[in-house]
């Protein structure tokens, strides 16, 4: 696995390209792992330690959708998500918007548990500067 196929690298290349928010889709078929991987490594608080630039070039929602609920809000948002899955496998794709706002919202399984930021260093983090 190249570093622009991992999750990590697509969300910082949302967020450098304006994202307002970015959502993984999920295919365990595709990828050969569970959703409840997906579930093990990203529920519950996520800490993230705040760029020099206060992450000005992050995007303010990251997280992971099931296929089959992304399915239901590109349809709730009068989309196709099987013609943007095609578009955004051919080079020039452009983001979209789902138009999820106060009279229409778009939910995910984790809206209810945002990042917390952290100025501080975790323990090994602390221990290598030390060193």
């Amino acid at each position: 696995m190249t570093y622009y196929s991992r999750v990590a690298y697509k969300i910082e290349e949302a967020g450098k390209q304006g994202a307002a928010g970015v959502l993984i889709v999920h295919d365990g078929d595709a990828v050969g792992y569970g959703w409840n991987v997906v579930q093990s490594t990203w529920s519950g608080a996520l800490l993230h330690l705040a760029g020099g630039d206060g992450d000005a070039g992050r995007a303010a929602i990251e997280g992971w959708i099931q296929k089959d609920a992304a399915r239901a809000m590109f349809s709730a948002a009068g989309l196709d998500f099987a013609a943007a899955s095609a578009a955004a496998a051919r080079p020039g794709f452009k983001p979209m918007a789902l138009g999820c706002g106060p009279m229409r919202p778009c939910t995910t399984p984790f809206g209810n548990s945002p990042p917390r930021m952290s100025s501080r260093r975790g323990r090994a983090g602390a221990a290598a500067a030390r060193r």
